[in-house]
C-alpha cells in the first residue's frame, strides 16, 4: 500500500488518536483520510490496535476514550474491504517533522523514547497519565510526648494522592489566644528541601477547645509525603499564633517511628 502523505505525519495523527489529544482539525483530517481510502483506514486501524496494546502494557488502567464518531469510524474500518485505490490527497496541515522509528511491532520502550525526544506534547500527556494512575498508600503518624510520661497524643493521617491531612488529638490543653499548636515535617537530612533553622517544614497549625477538640485547623501537606522514606519525623510544638513559622518552641509531641 502506497500512502500519499508522509508516514511520520500519519503516525503522528495515529499516536494523537490513541492518546486522545488530537485537536478538532487533526481529528477531522484522520476521519476524512479513512473515509476516502479503505486501505488507509485498515492500515490506521491496525496501527491503532498495536499502539493501544503497547499503552495497555505500560498503563493497564483505561485512558479517556476518543470522540465517538471517530472511534466508530475506526472500528467500522475492519469490515471495509481494501479494494478502492489509494487516495492522492495531500495533508492539509504542515507535517510536523519527527523521527518516528515505530514499525507495527513497536515496543513500549521505543514508544516512550520517541515521545520523550520528539513530541513534547504527547510526552507530557503520557507523564500526566502515569501520575494520575499512580496511587500512594495512606500514611499515619502517631505522636506522643517526648519522654513518654505525658498523656497527650496526636494522630495525623495523610493522603499522599491528594496531599490532604486529618488531625486528631487527645489530652492537649487549650492555649492562650496568642498561641497555636504547630505541626512540623522534618525531611531526611540528605533531601534537598527548603527548611527552617531547625531543619523543619511548617505543615500546619491548630487550636483546641476546653474539651480537647480541634476547633481551628490549617494544614498544608508538602509533596515529599508522596515518598514516605523522605520524611524523618513529624512533630508538634507550641508557637506564636501570629508567626508560627519562626519556630521558637521545642517539640512537645513527636512521632514514634
Amino acid at each position: 500500500m502506497a500512502l500519499s502523505m508522509p508516514s511520520e505525519y500519519l503516525q503522528d495523527l495515529i499516536v494523537g488518536y490513541v492518546l486522545n489529544n488530537l485537536n478538532l482539525a487533526e481529528a477531522a483530517e484522520l476521519e476524512q483520510l479513512m473515509a476516502e481510502d479503505p486501505a488507509i483506514a485498515q492500515h490506521i486501524t491496525q496501527e491503532i490496535a498495536q499502539l493501544q496494546r503497547t499503552l495497555d502494557t505500560i498503563y493497564p488502567n483505561p485512558i479517556m476514550p476518543p470522540p465517538e464518531h471517530l472511534r466508530d469510524r475506526i472500528l467500522s474500518a475492519h469490515a471495509q474491504p481494501a479494494t478502492q485505490p489509494a487516495s492522492t490527497r495531500k495533508p492539509t496541515a504542515t507535517p510536523r517533522h519527527r523521527t518516528w522509528q515505530t514499525p507495527l511491532g513497536l515496543t513500549a520502550a521505543a514508544l516512550i523514547l520517541a515521545l520523550g525526544l520528539n513530541n513534547i506534547r504527547l510526552w507530557r500527556t503520557v507523564q500526566t497519565l502515569q501520575a494520575q494512575q499512580q496511587q500512594f498508600e495512606t500514611l499515619t503518624y502517631a505522636l506522643q510526648s517526648i519522654d513518654g510520661t505525658q498523656p497527650a497524643t496526636a494522630i495525623i493521617t495523610i493522603n499522599p494522592n491528594t496531599l490532604d491531612a486529618s488531625v486528631s488529638v487527645a489530652n492537649l490543653p487549650p492555649l492562650p489566644p496568642d498561641q497555636v499548636y504547630a505541626i512540623w515535617t522534618l525531611p531526611q537530612s540528605d533531601f534537598p528541601a527548603t527548611v527552617d533553622q531547625r531543619g523543619a517544614i511548617l505543615t500546619g497549625t491548630f487550636t483546641v477547645d476546653a474539651s480537647g477538640n480541634i476547633v481551628s485547623e490549617d494544614v498544608l501537606v508538602p509533596s515529599l509525603f508522596r515518598e514516605s522514606d523522605l520524611v524523618d519525623r513529624v512533630t508538634i510544638s507550641i508557637e506564636d499564633a501570629d508567626a508560627p513559622q519562626v519556630h521558637r518552641g521545642d517539640p512537645i509531641l513527636i512521632d514514634n517511628s
